[in-house]
């Protein structure tokens, strides 16, 4: 009543192993974000609900994209149009509880700034709530273009080495023939 201090309270928690969890969470988080970086990875999520995409700044330059914020379907606009059904498929199926929200894709693009056109592996995975409403799928995409470039290169000389050797293979069966005909005839003289 007078204004005087008559006892302290204090009250402690021991938070360290609070604080250590939040620590080990911030490192898995980083060696995650260097491995997408390593990989050169670019990153995206989609609100199921509003439809709104946020991309890495990566994905935003290997899609010709100016904002890392935007529309579902200014995200899909540079899906190149003989895939369009078939990725639109394939992230609708990813939402469906029974597909277990996986979702996998290989399309090609056509870069919205520079025009080029890219081929792009996309995986994903849905998040649902607990009554199996699908809430936002998240997920990484890759350029693949030249390794796809490559592998055809590479199927392409395949190709020619085998055409080359059937050829070199004809001519062996043709000459084993006539040095058999040579044989036989030298044996009958």
């Amino acid at each position: 009543e007078n204004n005087q201090v008559y006892a302290v309270l204090y009250v402690s928690s021991d938070v360290t192993k609070e604080i250590a969890s939040i620590k080990k969470i911030e490192q898995e988080e980083e060696a995650l974000r260097s491995a997408v970086e390593i990989a050169e990875m670019g990153t995206w999520s989609t609100d199921i609900a509003t439809g709104i995409t946020t991309v890495s700044k990566r994905h935003a330059e290997m899609f010709g994209f100016k904002h890392t914020t935007l529309h579902i379907e200014e995200a899909r606009s540079v899906i190149k149009k003989s895939d369009y059904n078939r990725v639109t498929t394939a992230f609708a199926a990813a939402q469906q509880k029974n597909t277990g929200g996986k979702y996998e894709s290989e399309y090609k693009i056509i870069n919205g700034i520079t025009g080029q056109e890219h081929i792009i592996h996309s995986v994903g995975q849905t998040h649902f709530n607990e009554e199996g409403i699908p809430l936002k799928i998240s997920g990484t995409a890759k350029d693949i273009t030249l390794q796809r470039e490559l592998q055809l290169a590479l199927q392409n000389e395949v190709n020619l080495r085998t055409s080359e050797l059937a050829n070199v293979l004809e001519k062996l069966k043709d000459s084993n023939k006539e040095l058999a005909q040579s044989n036989h005839a030298l044996k009958h003289s």
